[in-house]
């Protein structure tokens, strides 16, 4: 019995000595950490996110002002189609094609009720807006041209020359348009336009010894013309 009360005190001294060795600040270190809040901890917003929201910005603003220099290609509908009339240069048909918003360029085929021929021309345009002021220039030339349609020739010289009507003009006007500058426009143009011709030299001889008695000998004559022009059409850009 008394074998057995030396044992159990063995055991008890033991128990106390492994209590004692355990390090003395690990339960304040633990208490710490239970205590300290996640909240605590510092948060930073990912490298990823801080980059998009510094280069974004710079990016877009860039783009839209190259957008607006006046050497930047034009982003609407760049071509379509000009109808119009006009005196003393006919009527037109012609194909549009606009490189720039400030600048279009056409050309096609022109009639004047005399004859067929061919024009283009460039319009200038300040701004884009719902009225629209232009500046227009235009360069053609008819093939052909029969007075006799207008004037009844008296002798066959006579009609040898009026047949000849073939001319060079070109014109130049200041207009208004009215519409959409990527749909229809219909426009108003007023200004000066010059017409040159060149008489044949044999024709003109046929006419003056038809008309007297003499022996005439006459070389090409040119004749030129500045007249107030008028003209209306209209567009429809179409791609």
């Amino acid at each position: 019995m008394r074998c057995f009360s030396i044992l159990l005190a063995l055991l008890a001294t033991e128990a106390v000595a492994q209590s004692s060795s355990s390090p003395p600040g690990r339960e304040a270190s633990l208490a710490d950490d239970g205590a300290r809040s996640p909240s605590d901890s510092p948060v930073s917003s990912p490298p990823e996110q801080a980059g998009n929201v510094t280069i974004q910005g710079p990016a877009n603003v860039q783009t839209s002002a190259d957008d607006d220099r006046w050497y930047s290609l034009y982003h609407g509908k760049k071509f379509g189609l000009q109808l119009d009339a006009g005196a003393p240069d006919g009527a037109g048909l012609m194909v549009l094609f606009r490189p720039y918003w400030w600048l279009r360029a056409s050309g096609g085929l022109a009639y004047n009720v005399m004859g067929a021929g061919i024009r283009g021309g460039v319009t200038l345009m300040p701004v884009q807006w719902g009225v629209t002021p232009t500046l227009n220039f235009d360069l053609g030339h008819y093939f052909s041209g029969d007075l006799t349609k207008f004037v009844t020739p008296a002798t066959d010289a006579e009609r040898a020359l009026l047949n000849d009507g073939a001319y060079t003009f070109w014109s130049a006007q200041i207009g208004v348009e009215f519409g959409s500058q990527d749909g229809f426009i219909f426009y108003v143009r007023g200004g000066i336009s010059r017409q040159s011709a060149t008489l044949s030299g044999q024709n003109l001889t046929r006419l003056l010894n038809s008309t007297s008695s003499g022996h005439y000998r006459a070389g090409d004559g040119d004749f030129t013309s500045l007249l107030p022009s008028l003209s209306l059409g209209f567009l429809l850009y179409v791609l």
